[in-house]
């Protein structure tokens, strides 16, 4: 039974990380170079538990056990000593201070005195090999060599504590090796255990067994069962770091791996995630790496205030890619946008593409609030987008101003939300253009009257929503929509505001001044008529003459609307000519010749102008002349006889 534990002992003892024969090559070559640190500088921790204190107060160690023995009887005492130290922990509590030494028993001191058959106070290799047979002669051999620290080929009792054969409790091994009694292992307080030359393997057992990444082993870690050890990336990374440096050469890195299936790989993956290209891995670049820290625990690693939360200050110390491309992953894994990370934001596996606002933020690099030329793009077309969104004039883009812009890509759910101020699941016209202005502005009216398909004055959401009707302005709309000021009348300025600094603006400047028959600045419903925009029916027309003759569409009226073009292009005497050729036009479709146009009239009269020349109208109108003298002269005759009649 003794025998099958010592086995099972030997095997998870000697258990290392992946790979374990080709790091062993690697690490054996640099162990043999002159002046290499094997060891890692001890932790110069100043706070120890009181408890840990209290409790080694309580114990002796050997030292202390010989202080003021004289040195002939040394020897003796030693031996009383290890006799005394039943639980093998090289350290002697009260109860076995004070127990008898007739008839006392120590097991670890029985075997010692077995295997030592020459009772020369010392197991040679050969008394060690035999008494652990020839069933178990390599592993044997093998462990002489580990724990014969000085190497004279003979293991001391205190040696001969360490070897597999001795199956002391883990606390009793755990106790005779803190030698501070801090209740924690370093590094130099486990390798100084065994020889030298075995030291460099042991330091990777060591790094296995650190489930907690604090570089140090409690009694909880050194008494966990290797099969169930998971060591923390930490110490995976500090295993690697075999010159103590706190950074891993690319050499470091992919030397478990030395030809090996996944050799090509590491050589890669050491070059793909060294960021900045100096020849090493940082902590913060290593925790990158492929089976090295997990996604929760990169967060606790970043989180250095240690509020569960990532800034993006915090953010932008992972070196896995470049500070642009962390910056844009930020952004996109903030789905509640208050610019923090929690865990679950920090572990999604695919988080969402950026949404407006957090596009803003992305482009915020100072954090202001607004996003300067050189934030948003400093290149021609990035001012003139700033130039257009830019509402308070400023030079700089506000969150609601950036929404304006191309950069935004605000989908139409998210500007219909932005617009309805009001949240009324409506939008009206003001809401639409609001914080727009220029050309924006002017489109944005037009937009609004386009989707309004059924002139209610606002757009719902299947309006807004379904892909934009293919359909012109009416008259009406077409006019209110340049009307940015909203005062009923469109301003020359207001006519040219959609052709500012484009090809077409000094000829609409033309057109707004030709069509300014008065001279007054404003384009009314008739003036605007005359400009190439609006495209009315004739009924559309005659609506707007009725409404402005106040119910009766009069020849004279409709001749002055006719000769507007004209006003600021002819000549006084011209213009009169022009009016008066137009009358006669117009009079030709009065057929029951009361001065008083019809809708059917109007419409005739608008041909006759078009179709006829100033001759033929004149010529046709000396005619209708006669026949209207003739038809005054019927109704004469008939009034006439009717009053002789009575």
């Amino acid at each position: 039974m003794q025998n099958l534990m010592r086995v099972k002992y030997l095997k998870n003892f000697h258990q290392l990380p992946v790979n374990t024969l080709n790091i062993l090559c690697v690490l054996c070559v640099i162990s043999a170079l002159p002046g290499h640190q094997l060891l890692a500088q001890e932790n110069d921790s100043n706070s120890k538990k009181s408890d840990a204190r209290a409790s080694r107060q309580a114990l002796v160690s050997l030292t202390e056990f010989l202080a003021e023995v004289p040195a002939e009887q040394q020897p003796a005492k030693t031996k009383e000593f290890y006799l005394r130290d039943t639980d093998a922990d090289m350290m002697l509590s009260g109860s076995e201070l004070k127990a008898g030494l007739k008839g006392l028993k120590n097991p670890f001191r029985d075997k010692f005195a077995h295997a030592d058959s020459d009772a020369n106070g010392l197991v040679s290799q050969k008394e060690y090999l035999a008494e652990g047979g020839e069933k178990f002669i390599k592993a044997s051999q093998r462990a002489v060599l580990q724990f014969d620290q000085n190497q004279d080929g003979q293991l001391t009792y205190p040696e001969y504590l360490e070897t597999p054969q001795i199956l002391a409790k883990p606390e009793s091994q755990f106790r005779r090796w803190d030698r501070n009694a801090d209740q924690s292992l370093e590094l130099v307080e486990y390798l100084n255990r065994f020889a030298k030359p075995h030291r460099a393997i042991e330091r990777f057992v060591y790094y296995s067994r650190d489930l907690d990444g604090d570089l140090k082993l409690s009694l909880k870690e050194f008494s966990w069962p290797p099969e169930k050890r998971k060591p923390h990336w930490k110490s995976n990374f500090a295993a690697r770091d075999v010159n103590a440096d706190r950074r891993l050469s690319h050499a470091e890195y992919f030397a478990p791996f030395v030809g090996g299936e996944w050799d090509k790989s590491a050589r890669k993956e050491a070059v793909h995630f060294d960021r900045n290209a100096d020849g090493f891995l940082s902590l913060e670049e290593y925790s990158w790496t492929p089976n090295a820290a997990s996604a929760e625990q990169r967060f606790e690693f970043y989180d250095t205030d240690k509020n569960k939360q990532l800034s993006l200050k915090e953010y932008l110390q992972a070196s896995h890619q470049s500070a642009k491309d962390l910056r844009v992953d930020y952004f996109r894994r903030d789905v509640n946008e208050d610019q923090q990370l929690t865990v679950a934001e920090f572990v999604e596996v695919a988080p969402p593409e950026l949404n407006w606002k957090r596009a803003f933020a992305l482009l915020d690099k100072n954090g202001d609030k607004k996003l300067s030329p050189k934030e948003y793009g400093d290149s021609q077309d990035g001012k003139a987008q700033i130039a257009a969104a830019d509402y308070d004039g400023d030079g700089k883009l506000a969150l609601i101003e950036f929404s304006r812009t191309p950069a935004a890509k605000l989908s139409l759910a998210e500007r219909f939300e932005l617009l309805d101020i009001d949240q009324s699941k409506t939008l009206t016209l003001v809401e639409c253009i609001a914080f727009t202005k220029g050309v924006a502005h002017v489109q944005g009216q037009m937009v609004f009257y386009i989707r309004d398909r059924n002139a209610d004055a606002v757009v719902d959401k299947d309006e807004y929503f379904t892909q934009l009707p293919d359909r012109k302005l009416n008259f009406e709309e077409s006019y209110l929509a340049i009307d940015t000021n909203f005062d009923g009348r469109v301003s020359t300025e207001e006519y040219t505001i959609l052709f500012l600094g484009g090809q077409y603006e000094k000829s609409s400047q033309r057109e707004a001044r030709s069509c300014d028959a008065d001279d007054d600045g404003f384009l009314s419903k008739l003036e605007f008529f005359y400009t190439p925009r609006p495209d009315p029916s004739e009924e559309e027309l005659f609506e707007l003459l009725v409404e402005n003759g106040r119910g009766k569409l009069r020849i004279s009226e409709c001749a002055k609307f006719e000769a507007i073009p004209h006003v600021k292009s002819h000549s006084a005497s011209a213009y009169q000519q022009r009016l008066k050729t137009l009358e006669n036009k117009i009079k030709l479709a009065d057929k029951d010749f009361n001065g008083i146009l019809t809708q059917a009239e109007f419409m005739e009269a608008r041909q006759n102008i078009k179709r006829l020349s100033a001759r033929a109208a004149e010529a046709a109108f000396r005619e209708m002349a006669t026949e209207r003298k003739l038809h005054f002269i019927k109704r004469v005759w008939t009034g006439l006889t009717l009053l002789f009649a009575r």
